[in-house]
Order: structure tokens, then sequence, then C-alpha cells
């Protein structure tokens, strides 16, 4: 296989670099491609490109929307390395909308979900686009384009690059399928019709071909679907050598210090105190009272505690260890894990569990500890049927937790339950670090465990599960979606089962998650070691980043042979 150093790339992403999974995907891929010696164009949103060592110019455009002419503002930041390409970052420009799939808050843009952009809102935005790949075609001229999501993007550059013959692929994460389309099947058409006219539509999974098919019609996929999963970068996530454990909580906690004094704002301890206040009050007031907090503090930083509670766990201490790497909103599941904690607890009394990430509802979660722990009921109800509230997106109950409360006042176990929740001192065996990079990321998943992706709707792959199994962090996923197509290579070597039911009844799926993560804190030293060898190895086996990122470049140049 090859791809021809010298070859020029565009990739046409509409967000940022950082936090959530196509950001993610497009920085290592443009990572790849310039060590293989190709030239990059991204076009993004990143407001630090200075951040990124892979980024070596910053070209600002400004699009007269009356004349349609499109200037530029160039910025050099830094040299490629000898025998590398070069990236150029893009920004076009978007006169300050965003369109999003999950709501957000971004500085500096008006932010709306896609599905609620009006048509003139839209349409600007697609004109906006659309000069701004007319502006990359005139002045790099490249040899393909992949264009991130299957709307709204490829709807809009689409008739550019047809006309000018430029080839191109789209990939579909699935967060535009699940958030966008399922909603509001309007932009069907328009982005079947897109994916027809691509060289190639690349997905991560079995999973996500069935879903684009469901929902733009089967049509749109002949002969062009491929099945192309991110990568993992096998460099960047490695174990611990033997005997490193000090050194290497030493690295995570200097690295989370060095990210705080770049991110004063992060939250405090100030806004924990409050949540404990708002708990102890009104049930009928405790939602209400985490919304109000909302905006209160700079929710993408590290937070101002995460060393001090990082040294209050002890993680140099080899002893179980759990960690969560994602966005805190509903559907990720996050409240699954809080709530199996107890029985988890209960048979591990010594572990403890680490939250890395950001969103609406993180004061939610820590409440959630909080009424746990301090036995409030009538809070615990109040969150389980209002806390979704927290993430502007319309629904407000947590389905899963309130069948769990409900199973076990039936059973008649739920004073049971809570008298555990104290016992085992719920809320204090939890740290949360905030948003933190792939850096990081990479520190702390060889200090844990395991590693848990409770998601309860679909995801496109399970990348946090490979990269952690990467580390030798096996990690617990729901069994669903691409999460399932990813546990199915890292079970492979005998692995014991990672993944976890969520198809039954809504109250099973605390229970299910506590006995998968006990199964797996249960297994011996020597075997859970030998089980992380054979879970890295059997992820390198598929999921290298450099193999994968030379697919991306055959199919998006039309130059595949079969």
């Amino acid at each position: 296989m090859t791809t021809n150093p010298g070859t020029t790339l565009a990739i046409w992403h509409g967000y940022l670099l950082g936090a959530t999974g196509s950001n993610i995907y497009s920085r290592h891929l443009i990572r790849a491609w310039v060590r293989a010696g190709h030239d990059v164009v991204l076009a993004c949103q990143e407001s630090h490109p200075d951040q990124f060592a892979e980024i070596h110019d910053v070209v600002r455009l400004v699009h007269d929307e009356e004349t349609g002419s499109v200037t530029a503002e160039r910025r050099a930041i830094r040299e490629p390395e000898p025998g590398h390409g070069r990236c150029t970052m893009v920004v076009p420009d978007v006169h300050g909308l965003l369109p999003v799939y999950v709501m957000d808050r971004y500085a500096g843009f008006e932010v709306v979900r896609l599905v609620d952009a009006t048509p003139e809102q839209r349409a600007r935005y697609a004109r906006d686009q659309a000069a701004a790949i007319t502006w990359v075609l005139d002045n790099f001229a490249p040899d393909g384009v992949l264009i991130n999501h299957a709307t709204p993007l490829p709807a809009a550059l689409q008739p550019v690059l047809e006309a000018r013959g430029v080839p191109y692929a789209v990939k579909v994460h699935g967060s535009e399928l699940e958030y966008a389309l399922v909603e509001d099947p309007s932009l069907a058409p328009a982005a079947a019709h897109a994916l027809t006219g691509a060289a190639a539509v690349l997905v991560g999974s079995g999973h996500i071909e069935r879903r684009t098919a469901e929902l733009l019609g089967a049509s749109c996929l002949e002969g062009r679907v491929v099945t192309i999963p991110p990568g993992v970068d096998l460099t960047d996530f490695q174990p611990l050598p033997e005997g490193g454990r000090a050194a290497g909580h030493a690295a995570l906690v200097a690295s989370l210090l060095a990210r705080g004094a770049q991110q004063a704002a992060g939250r405090t301890l100030d806004t924990s105190a409050r949540i404990v206040e708002l708990v102890a009050g009104p049930a009928a007031d405790l939602v209400d009272g985490l919304i109000a907090l909302q905006g209160t503090y700079q929710e993408r930083h590290v937070e101002a505690s995460a060393v001090a509670e990082l040294e209050r766990l002890d993680l140099v201490a080899d002893e179980p260890s759990i960690v969560f790497v994602g966005k805190l909103i509903p559907q990720k599941g996050v409240h699954l894990l809080l709530a199996a904690l107890p029985q988890v607890l209960a048979a591990h009394p010594t572990a403890r569990i680490v939250i890395a990430g950001f969103g609406p509802l993180r004061d939610g979660l820590e409440a959630l500890l909080v009424a746990m722990q301090s036995g409030n009921e009538a809070a615990l109800d109040a969150l389980a049927a209002d806390m979704g509230r927290l993430s502007g997106e319309g629904g407000s109950a947590l389905l899963h937790l309130a069948a769990w409360l409900d199973e076990l006042r039936q059973l008649g176990e739920l004073a049971t339950w809570l008298a555990t929740c104290a016992e085992v001192r719920v809320a204090e065996r939890v740290a949360w670090l905030g948003l933190v990079d792939h850096e990081i990321l990479a520190e702390l998943w060889p200090l844990a465990s395991t590693s848990v992706v409770p998601s309860i709707l679909a995801e496109a792959f399970g990348m946090v599960a490979a990269e952690a199994a990467t580390c030798g962090c096996v990690p617990i996923v729901s069994d669903h979606s691409g999460l399932a197509d990813a546990a199915a290579v890292i079970e492979r070597g005998g692995v014991t089962p990672v993944r976890f039911p969520l198809e039954g009844e809504p109250s099973d799926a605390v229970p299910a998650l506590a006995a998968a993560l006990n199964a797996r804190l249960s297994l011996t030293a020597e075997e859970a070691h030998r089980q992380a060898l054979a879970a890295r190895a059997n992820v390198a086996a598929e999921w290298g980043w450099d193999q994968l990122a030379a697919l991306v470049v055959e199919r998006m140049t039309g130059r595949h042979a079969g």
C-alpha cells in the first residue's frame, strides 16, 4: 500500500480539535498524514491552533456575502519536522454561527443545534463553507477532500467539488445520525445526494453502515461504503513499565498542574460546596439551582482541585481503580457508573474512581453522589426525573436511573442500598479532573484497572475503549453499536468479556454494569496483567493509525484499485 508522499490532502471539519470524537479523529488523521509526507489543509474552527504541534500555518478567511469575495490572513506558527509534510489550518468565515449536534457552549460563537437552525441560518452556513472550499481549491489544489459528518457539510461542498472534478470522501461519525437526522428527516435528501457523489463513504463500524442505510437509504452507499475504524497512536498510548507506577503518577500530576496553571478559570471547590447546600435544600428547587451554576466557571478546563483529588485517592497505591473518559451528557451514561458504585465498592472497598470529562451534567452528577451518600431519597428522585434538563436538549428524565430506584423500592431494598452508599462513602471515592487532553489520558489510563464506556445511545466506534486497552487498561463497555464491534476485537485471546447488556429492562443496566466491573476487578494480578497485554496486542493488530490513514488517502483520492 502506498499513498505517494507529496500528495496534497484536505480535511473539512466544522468544529475544534479536542475533547470529542470527530475532533480527535481529525487531529490524529492529520498527524499521520503529515508524518507520511503529505501536505494537508485542515478546515476547522479551532481557536488555539498554536497548541497543536502538527499545525504549521493558520489562514483566517473573511467572506463578503454581498460580493462573494474571500480574503485571507495568513500566520506562520512553526516549521515542519524534516521529511514531514506541512499542515495549514484554514478557518472558514461562518459569521459566528456554529451548528452543532449536541448543545454546548463555545466562546465567540452563536451556537445552535442543527435541528433547531432556521432555513436562513442553514443556507448562510452552506454559502460560507462553499466560499471557503472554493478558496482552498484555488490556492492549494488538493488531490482529494475528506468531509466529516454526513450533514451539513457534504451537501454544502459537493457542488463546488463536482464542478472542479475534485474527488471527495465523507466520513460518517454517528453523532449526525442520532442527534440530527433522526430528529429532522428533512435533512436526509441533501445528505444522501452528497453521499451518492462521493468517491467513498467511510464508516467506523458495521453499526454505522447500517444506521446510515436506514436513515439515508442504502442506494447512497452502494459501491462506495468502506469500513475504516479510527486509529490508535501506539506510541502515545502505552502501558506502564514494570515498577513505573510512582513515576507514572508523578508525570500525571505534573501534566495536570501545567494545564491548570494555564487555565485559572476552571471549576473550584466553591461549586462543590454550593452543591451540598442545594442537595440539602428543597428537592423541588434542586435542578433549577444546578442550572443556575452553569456558566459560573470554565468547564473546558482542568478542575482546580484535580491534583488534590488524585492525591487524596492515592493512585500510586496498586489498588483497584476505574476511569471514565468522555463528555458528561445523559447519552454517555455516566450516571449508570455512579449508581453502580455502591455494589462495586462493597466488593472492592479500596477502589478509586476518576471522571475525566466536561459537560452540562457535571454538577448534577456530583449532586447525585452527594444525595446517595447522604441518603437523600427526595433529591435522588428529583435528579432521576429531571437531571437531563441540564443538557438543554429537551428531555429531562434519566430513565435507567429512575427505573433502578423504582426497582429497589419495589424490592424493599432502597434503604439497604442507601446505607451501603453511606458506608462506602461513595462521594468520597470519586475524583473529577475536568477536560483533559490525550497527553494526560495517556498518563491516566496506564494507572487504572479498567475504563468504563457506559454509553446509552449508539456510538460510531469504541475509540475511547481501544485507546484505554492500548494502555493496558481493559475497558468495560455497553454491548451495542460500534462499542460492541470494538469489544469483539479487544476480547480476543482469552480476554474476559468486557461488555455489559443494555437491551433488557432499564432497571437491569446498573446491576449489569456493577457485575461486569466486579468481575474485572476480581481477576488475580497475574491474570489481569496477561489480559492487559492481550488486549493491547489485539488493538495494535487492528487499529494502528498510520496504516488506517493511508487507507483513507486511497479512498478519498479515488486511487483505490479494487
